[in-house]
């Protein structure tokens, strides 16, 4: 499902899109980006809205962030 993300989980997004872009990530790589201990969550609610892809277990690739502009809005 391709949706909007809430402004906290399109902000560690960011994050991640700005040193990563559309590279292959593991969770390794991404855990130290997170301040909280919820990188496994947040990854999870990312996926489920369409914004990151799960490759495999912990390992990922985000989409790109006008990509899922575009879909989303189409969508409406």
């Amino acid at each position: 499902m391709d949706k909007p993300l809430p402004r906290w989980l399109f902000k560690q997004y960011s994050n991640l899109w700005f040193k990563f872009k559309d590279k292959e990530i593991t969770m390794k790589e991404i855990k130290p980006l997170f301040t909280n201990k919820s990188s496994g969550t947040s990854m999870t609610d990312m996926v489920e809205c369409g914004w990151i892809n799960r490759l495999s277990t912990g390992v990922y690739k985000l989409n790109s962030p006008d990509k899922m502009t575009e879909v989303i809005a189409r969508a409406k």
